[in-house]
């Protein structure tokens, strides 16, 4: 329920990502009949036309350490309201003032307190992959885990670097 269709008749851009979809709602050059935000997984969406959907990472895996964001990075994410000052404090270790504006000394200090928490209860590497391999060779994932792995293991590419890190024998299947 936008008006994106009147905008590209009228020849202007319509937004490319969240970002600019979110601004042009703010300026009111977008208009939608409802705006649903999930911070989880993103349940199947109908979409009929005129609709925009608009899908970002999660930033779970793969994106670097989140203790070494950049303070101008998360002080904009809570200032344009993408994170919250909780969340700016739990995930990335930044203490913010009442504008949003992050506190630098207090947060050093609360990073350093996270790297020592995660020194404190991390494991050697070898153990972790122990563990883990047994996961994998006992299949103790839950269900949306082991169908991911399954769907992904019909790829041979994928089978072979799942199969070679955790060693697995040519019997193995899922």
């Amino acid at each position: 329920d936008t008006n994106i269709r009147e905008i590209i008749a009228q020849g202007k851009h319509y937004p490319r990502d969240f970002v600019e979809m979110m601004a042009m709602l703010n300026e009111g050059t977008l208009k939608a009949g409802e705006v649903e935000i999930y911070t989880g997984s993103t349940p199947t969406v109908a979409c009929k036309d005129g609709d925009l959907f608009a899908s970002s990472s999660g930033s779970m895996d793969g994106w670097g350490d989140v203790l070494e964001r950049s303070y101008e990075l998360i002080e904009e994410d809570v200032k344009y309201g993408w994170i919250t000052p909780g969340t700016a404090r739990i995930v990335y270790g930044a203490v913010t003032d009442d504008d949003g504006n992050i506190k630098i000394a207090e947060s050093d200090k609360l990073r350093k307190e996270m790297r020592e928490r995660r020194r404190k209860r991390s494991i050697d590497a070898k153990d972790w992959w122990k563990q883990e391999r047994q996961v994998v060779l006992d299949k103790k994932w839950n269900e949306d885990a082991r169908n991911m792995f399954a769907d992904s293991c019909k790829y041979a590419k994928f089978r072979t670097q799942f199969y070679g890190m955790w060693q697995l024998p040519k019997e193995y299947s899922l």
